[in-house]
């Protein structure tokens, strides 16, 4: 596994592929040693409007700590769309 990850973070109602640019973004990240990270937050799709600024916070911390520990995840690197920002 690549320790470099580029976790792309959607905005409101957002799920995998939030942009028009994830696929490029992706063949980017492998041409540079990266992975490209897709995290589903529970505020994902049909999730916003029922949580916090503060448990995105918390599963996007959780996600890095897993990263670290199980995927030798070193660097990081948050990629932010609309309000995933």
């Amino acid at each position: 596994f690549s320790p470099k990850k580029c976790i792309l973070i959607g905005g409101l109602s957002d799920g995998i592929l939030p942009v028009p640019y994830t696929q490029l973004l992706e063949k980017v990240c492998q041409e540079n040693c990266w992975s490209l990270v897709q995290p589903i937050l529970s505020s994902s799709y049909t999730g916003f409007g029922h949580g916090s600024l503060e448990r995105d916070c918390d599963e996007l911390q959780e996600l890095m700590r897993y990263l670290i520990d199980y995927r030798n995840g070193r660097e990081f690197a948050l990629v932010g769309h609309s309000t995933g920002c």
